[in-house]
């Protein structure tokens, strides 16, 4: 094999050519070893505009990472409803937990816009972890931060209710993208798409959205809301 002696060798010992990762994202806390391993065993490909990447149900055979484009992640709820998560950022490992536990990915995976997408194939990653102890530590480190994540988003969405956690939501929007209006900042966004948000059901959020409207505090319109302003944000 005309291989260059410079190029590394994966955790199977065959010649390998390094990818160049983007940075990582900054809550996936991983060293500069692991990301040299990392690029070891990586895989680019590019994938053109609404294809599929990976489907829910599915175990995923890779653990990705989006370099270049914007991804969609979606999935459907029993009665239907389309629940959207935002598009992970660049350098973020996304379905590692199915990789490593051989269970099924929650969630489908569509390219946006034409994407360039890095795979870390399941068999290399596996025998990477099981050569490399430094490697295989902090992905358990990184896979511990993520549960310890959710169980906190857990635990706060007890201490709120719904209505709060959207009317918050709301706010946020409205002061990050949303339209001045002399009564008020129109946000324009789907209930479906504020259900994922703040992690509810569509008809839920529809009537708690009822309830802030019975209070004056928004407006429901054709896929836009309404915010009015609150204290100090009236002026």
């Amino acid at each position: 094999m005309n291989r260059q002696m410079h190029e590394p060798r994966c955790a199977t010992g065959a010649a390998q050519v390094v990818i160049e990762l983007p940075h990582f994202d900054p809550t996936d806390h991983l060293s500069a070893h692991c990301r040299a391993a990392l690029g070891g065993i990586g895989q680019l490909r590019t994938w053109p505009e609404n294809r599929v990447l990976l489907r829910a149900g599915e175990i995923a055979n890779s653990v990705l990472m989006l370099k270049k484009g914007v991804l969609r992640v979606t999935c459907h709820t029993l009665d239907g409803n389309e629940v959207l998560r935002p598009s992970p950022p660049v350098g973020k490992l996304i379905g590692l937990y199915s990789v490593l536990s051989g269970l099924p990915f929650h969630f489908t995976l569509i390219a946006t816009t034409p994407c360039e997408v890095i795979h870390f194939q399941t068999g290399r990653l596996r025998a990477l972890m099981r050569e490399d102890g430094l490697v295989a530590m902090e992905f358990a480190e990184l896979q511990a931060r993520r549960t310890w994540s959710l169980m906190n988003q857990a635990v706060e969405r007890q201490l709120t209710s719904t209505a709060h956690r959207l009317h918050e939501t709301l706010l946020h929007l409205a002061k990050t993208s949303g339209a001045k209006f002399p009564d008020g900042t129109r946000v324009r966004i789907s209930q479906s798409d504020l259900a994922s948000l703040v992690g509810s059901s569509r008809p839920h959020v529809n009537t708690c959205l009822h309830e802030l409207q019975d209070e004056g505090l928004v407006k429901l319109g054709y896929r836009s809301i309404l915010v009015h302003p609150l204290g100090d944000d009236a002026s």
